[in-house]
């Protein structure tokens, strides 16, 4: 509202001659507007029917103003007065009223109210707060309370200090409802009001104002002070606080006070304001009820309050920290329900013998915290559960003690957990279902228990699936107390070799923060620097290393796994920069085609180079097969090394304990081709270049031997033929049937040239018992040129054939044939004397023969 300044300049003339008073009050029933006395356009008002009334001859503006001197003093000043339009207003009818600071010339300081003149059933009631011709603040009414006719609206504005409360009642009662409040930044203590009605020719007599109320009286104090609040702030101190200001006497004496405890007293008192602060002799006895007695507290108008009586426990409490918060226990995935309450949980344990208060604690799983109540305590040793409010009596029936809320989802198969306080993190795991190290208890039902003081709580090893019978042990001390899941000190999982270095891959998680180069050693010694973490499993080690050499690096066992297990001794690994193989540097030396019942096939490569090779990537194919399996690429990333023979299989644990002195080292796990049981073919590439191939049957086995399941089939020479049938026979008995990963059992030296004859015995002496030692008899031959035809018949010392060895063979330039011991009935053949009889015939049509001697053994 922007006052007129004549009526500005008479209303403060009229102030400066007043009383000041407390409160100015105006119900117009005196029938004028003499007491208290309003100035301005009174020819356009008067008093009718106890109330002021508009009655102006025309359309206009007219206004009025009165003085309503406050005390500065007091507290609060409220401000009521009664607005009555008998129309809906508009913007060209409606009324204001004004509270102005006048004593703040030049800077005038006004509050206005102003009832309706907006637009339809919108009007309300609007307050504006300006300083010096400037609004800055603002308070609304309900939006349409104003909006009818009649608009009526009794006003209570309350004024504390900078604070403004707006309160009115539409219906022109006392039942006044809240409607805004505002903080203004600058004071504002209005001194008088005015009021103010814009209005049409037909609306200048239907405005009506009643029942002005200005107080600002301080009210008489009667009324004894009233305990708000009674602390223990230390052990030794207590703070009470009132609701006003005590007297000194008696609240500061020592005197007025006294403690149930034995030997406890108050030393001294501060009284300030409305606070009481009492030191006592010495701290309050921990977990006692101690009951403090005040004689009398008097406020300043003398009224007494007497006879006070208080109750005091003191319990050494903590705040949380990583010493004292543990988590101990969570349900991730509580179904199927084994015998605990659907629902998960964290449980938190007490390792210190002191209370920690986890008042304001927060819980978090990758979002927002959940922060615990107040009043939530952990006790000394204990354990507490948070879980939520729905099957809370469900733990409490347990025995355990809960605290109630509602934590973050934990997802079934992994997640993070963390716990803080007042920003701090206290502890974080990210546990994953690996965490169970139970696959029978994996699958929901189950929580998860932490084995206990000293573990290393980031350890998937320190964590175990309960074997509680119920499921777990909420509110109860751990069924995996001291039971590490894992007592295996870590190894080498994974080798890989470069130009710039060596990556080294654990099987499982360890801290290499703490390696050095003091740790490693080469032979033969190169320069190599600080190792470089890649992951919590593996490293990288700069070394300058040349290609196809063979290094020996040794590792000293001065490190462990997060559970705390070391190496028992240094880790020797064979590294070395691989080259590529050419074919015939790697040959097939054993095959397993036809597994014993539920055993398991394998493929045995060796490596007969000075080279080193990588494998991964190689391909293993039986080119017999139309399968969509046919050929299998070999995963592993491994080095082969001259003189290894490395072997091949799907099932790893069975060759492991099937054969005899297996190298686990050189055993790989990887899927093979399918291989018949009878006839087939096994062939090794290394990108386009065709290592080696075999195709097998079972005719190669031994004649003696039925059934030939579970019997390898062994390669005689690595320098032979791979698909010479002569060059393969079955595995001796006396070896298991098979020899993965380490010299053949039948394995043979190179052949010897056959002299003046074409040919000769290997070993004239045999005993085909499968002891590995001479198990059959080699013919060795020698031809000058190819095109040879061979037939080879056996006959015992009485000169009666027993065996035709090869109706017609084919020779090459070099080679052998061999004689399992069998005869033409597949019996085994009678020890004693035996004469080969060899007949050749050359491409130019002459027939050779020669005769040659061996001897069949008995049983040694």
């Amino acid at each position: 509202m922007k006052l007129r300044l004549p009526f500005l300049s008479l209303l403060l003339t009229f102030l400066c001659t007043c009383v000041s008073a407390q409160t100015t009050a105006d119900t117009f029933e005196d029938g004028d507007l003499l007491n208290p006395t309003w100035t301005g356009d009174n020819a356009n008002f008067v008093v009718a029917d106890g109330r002021l009334q508009l009655m102006a001859p025309d359309a206009g503006t007219s206004e009025l103003g009165v003085a309503t001197p406050i005390n500065y003093d007091a507290p609060t000043t409220v401000y009521e007065f009664l607005v009555q339009m008998d129309f809906a207003p508009s913007a060209s009818n409606f009324s204001t009223v004004t509270l102005i600071e006048a004593r703040a010339l030049p800077e005038v300081r006004q509050v206005e109210m102003k009832f309706g003149g907006i637009s339809g059933s919108d009007d309300r009631l609007e307050v504006s707060f300006v300083v010096g011709g400037t609004e800055v603040a603002t308070m609304e009414g309900t939006l349409g309370a104003l909006g009818s006719n009649p608009a009526i609206a009794r006003f209570r504005m309350e004024h504390a200090g900078n604070t403004w409360t707006l309160s009115a009642d539409y219906t022109g009662g006392t039942n006044f409802v809240l409607q805004d409040q505002t903080t203004v930044d600058m004071a504002i203590s209005p001194d008088s009001l005015a009021l103010s009605a814009r209005y049409t020719a037909t609306r200048s007599d239907l405005m009506s104002w009643d029942d002005l109320l200005v107080t600002s009286e301080v009210a008489v104090d009667e009324t004894a002070p009233v305990l708000i609040s009674s602390t223990l702030t230390n052990p030794d101190e207590i703070t009470l606080i009132f609701d006003e200001v005590i007297a000194q006497t008696p609240a500061g004496s020592p005197a007025n006070y006294s403690l149930s405890a034995t030997g406890l007293s108050v030393n001294s008192v501060l009284v300030d304001g409305a606070t009481v602060t009492l030191s006592l002799s010495d701290e309050l006895p921990d977990g006692e009820d101690v009951t403090l007695t005040v004689s009398t507290i008097t406020d300043e108008s003398g009224n007494i309050l007497s006879d006070l009586s208080l109750s005091f426990r003191y319990d050494i409490t903590a705040t949380p920290t990583s010493r004292n918060v543990v988590i101990n226990e969570f349900m991730a995935d509580p179904n199927p329900v084994v015998a605990l309450p659907n629902q998960e949980y964290l449980e938190l344990y007490n390792p210190t013998d002191t209370v920690v208060d986890l008042t304001g604690l927060e819980i978090a799983s990758g979002g927002s915290p959940v922060t615990l109540p107040e009043g939530s305590r952990l006790a000394a040793r204990g354990y507490v559960v948070i879980t939520g409010n729905e099957e809370a009596d469900g733990f409490r029936a347990l025995g355990a003690a809960v605290i109630e809320a509602s934590l973050p989802t934990l997802s079934n198969a992994g997640d993070e957990i963390s716990v803080g306080y007042q920003g701090q993190n206290i502890q974080t795991i990210n546990y994953t279902d690996d965490w169970y190290n139970d696959t029978e208890r994996d699958e929901g039902g189950y929580s998860i228990e932490f084995i206990g003081e000293g573990a290393d709580a980031g350890c998937s090893a320190s964590w175990r699936a309960s074997l509680a019978l119920e499921g777990g042990t909420p509110g109860n001390v751990n069924s995996v107390l001291g039971m590490s899941s894992d007592v295996t000190a870590p190894g080498i999982a994974e080798i890989e070799v470069g130009d710039f270095g060596i990556t080294l891959t654990f099987d499982e998680a360890i801290d290499i923060s703490d390696f050095t180069v003091d740790l490693f050693s080469f032979s033969p010694a190169i320069e190599f620097f600080r190792p470089a973490s890649i992951s919590d499993n593996s490293f990288f080690l700069s070394a300058d290393l040349e290609e196809n050499t063979v290094y020996t690096l040794t590792i000293l066992p001065d490190f462990m796994d997060c559970a705390g297990n070391a190496p028992s001794e240094a880790i020797v690994l064979t590294v070395a920069i691989p080259t590529v193989p050419l074919p015939g540097d790697v040959v097939i030396n054993e095959i397993l085609f036809n597994p014993a019942t539920g055993g398991s096939d394998f493929v045995e490569l060796y490596n007969c180079s000075d080279k080193v090779f990588q494998i991964e990537g190689w391909l293993i194919t039986n080119l017999l097969s139309s399968s969509s399996t046919a050929t299998q690429e070999i995963t592993t990333s491994r080095l082969f090394l001259p003189g290894d023979y490395l072997t091949f299989t799907p099932d790893r644990e069975d060759i492991l304990a099937r054969f005899q002195d297996v190298n686990p080292e050189l055993l790989i796990e990887q899927r093979l081709p399918t291989l018949s049981d009878d006839e087939g073919n096994v062939t090794i590439d290394a990108g386009i270049v065709r290592l080696d191939a075999f195709d097998y049957t079972e005719d190669f086995h031994s004649e003696l031997l039925s059934p030939d399941d579970g019997v390898s089939l062994e390669r005689l020479r690595q320098k032979s033929t791979t698909q010479d049938g002569s060059n393969w026979f079955s595995a001796a008995s006396t070896e298991g049937f098979g020899t993965p990963t380490r010299e053949n059992s039948q394995a043979r030296s190179g052949l010897e040239p056959a002299g003046e004859e074409t040919f000769s015995i290997v070993n004239p002496t045999f005993s085909p018992n499968g002891d590995s030692f001479e198990d059959f008899l080699e013919l060795s031959y020698t031809t000058d040129r190819t095109g040879f035809l061979a037939r080879v018949r056996i006959f015992d010392a009485q000169g009666r054939p027993i065996r035709t060895l090869r109706l017609t063979e084919l020779l090459g330039g070099t080679g052998t044939l061999r004689w399992d011991g069998d005869n033409d009935e597949g019996q085994k053949a009678k020890a004693g004397l035996y004469v080969l009889f060899v007949e050749l015939f050359n491409p130019d049509g002459e027939v050779r023969e020669e005769k040659l001697v061996g001897v069949l053994a008995g049983e040694r």
